[in-house]
């Protein structure tokens, strides 16, 4: 086992990882049994990994010894397998950031972790865990897991981070928080993009939301925007050290608005309600509905269904017309259904779930709100 243990240092070091959470008496006899998951996907993707795909792969396959190497302080999502890994490099880090496209990662530097790490280990890729999900569970999903099953992680209370929580009570007001991604998905030629969007629309939304009353909260980490220069102390700012700061952030403050990012997916983890923008064409291809109705099926949630390309140029004043306004009387309406005794436990959870009630592939059952497309979408 020690000769086992001592490879796995030296594998790790080798390829430029930390080891974030293992515990050693878990560790293999043979390094045979050793395999690494190299994944820097989205944050929907990330969701989908940690809640539908990598438990139920784990149970399947016991006898792997299962390492992880993924981004920073997403443990918590991941308590299940055997170890974490996470990079150190920052510049590695914003890279793989700006490439993550769904399960996958476009990037040459994340080619070339997962060319290390197949040098030392066993390798487990995205491309293995499509095979049980691509826009949806495939057929080997139900062949080779069954029922599906849902992970959801424990959320703690907010005082694990003090200094925030004393901010959030020195500010009264309702506050609401915001995701300033660099990029939005995009429904491009029959599948989801990642395409770049100005720093001022996520300007021009929070000034709306100060001008209507409410405190933004700002989550900023490497799939976002810097915004504090431009607002200071305007702003709450949240910039937690792990996942676990920010569900219990989330939950803590109870309304999220996700504008074409997906971050309403770690809203889920949390148990915290959202409001959400996004296209008619990702919710229906990418089978979102299938995610809200297995594992947010208590939650309150709205959507709003635009386009992403209409945010990617324009003025402020064009978009206080086709989403700003609409995103402020929807959400006044939507806070006031809210009642925080009523929201899902934040205990954590490993339960079998029914695809009965799946809504059916309808139009007519998709949402309740429809924006008028920019004639050069």
């Amino acid at each position: 086992m020690n000769t086992v243990s001592e490879y796995i240092k030296r594998a790790a070091k080798r390829t430029g990882f930390k080891r974030e959470f293992f515990i050693e008496k878990n560790m293999p006899t043979e390094p045979s049994n050793v395999y690494a998951l190299p994944f820097f996907g989205n944050i929907r993707s990330t969701f989908i990994l940690s809640s539908l795909l990598l438990k139920n792969f784990k149970e399947a396959n016991p006898e792997k010894y299962l390492i992880l190497c993924c981004w920073p302080g997403m443990q918590q999502l991941f308590p299940y397998v055997d170890e974490y890994w996470t990079i150190d490099d920052e510049s590695l880090i914003k890279c793989l950031a700006t490439n993550a496209n769904n399960l996958y990662n476009d990037s040459s530097t994340c080619t070339e972790i997962t060319k290390s790490l197949s040098e030392v280990l066993n390798i487990i890729t995205t491309k293995d865990l499509s095979q049980y999900y691509d826009k949806g569970f495939t057929k080997k999903y139900w062949d080779d897991f069954g029922d599906i099953k849902r992970f959801l992680p424990d959320v703690p209370s907010v005082n694990i981070i003090k200094d925030f929580n004393v901010q959030l009570e020195n500010r009264e007001g309702i506050k609401i928080i915001i995701y300033p991604a660099t990029r939005m998905s995009s429904w491009q030629k029959g599948t989801t993009e990642q395409l770049p969007v100005q720093k001022e629309f996520w300007t021009a939304l929070i000034n709306q939301l100060i001008k209507n009353g409410y405190i933004p909260v700002i989550y900023q980490n490497w799939f976002t925007y810097d915004m504090s220069k431009e607002f200071e102390d305007r702003c709450l700012y949240l910039v937690p050290k792990n996942i676990s700061e920010l569900m219990s952030a989330l939950r803590e403050i109870g309304i999220l608005i996700d504008i074409h990012t997906g971050i309403s997916r770690l809203a889920i983890a949390a148990r915290c309600p959202y409001l959400a923008a996004t296209e008619r064409q990702i919710y229906i291809g990418e089978k979102d509905y299938e995610i809200d109705d297995l594992c947010a099926e208590n939650l309150p949630k709205q959507y709003i269904f635009s386009f992403s390309t209409q945010l990617m140029v324009g003025t402020p004043e064009e978009w206080e017309i086709s989403i700003l306004g609409n995103i402020i009387t929807r959400l006044k309406e939507f806070e006031t259904q809210i009642k925080k005794e009523n929201l899902p436990s934040t205990s954590g959870s490993y339960d079998s779930v029914s695809y009965i009630n799946v809504r059916k592939r309808k139009l007519k059952r998709l949402g309740s709100y429809f924006i008028r497309s920019s004639k050069n979408k």
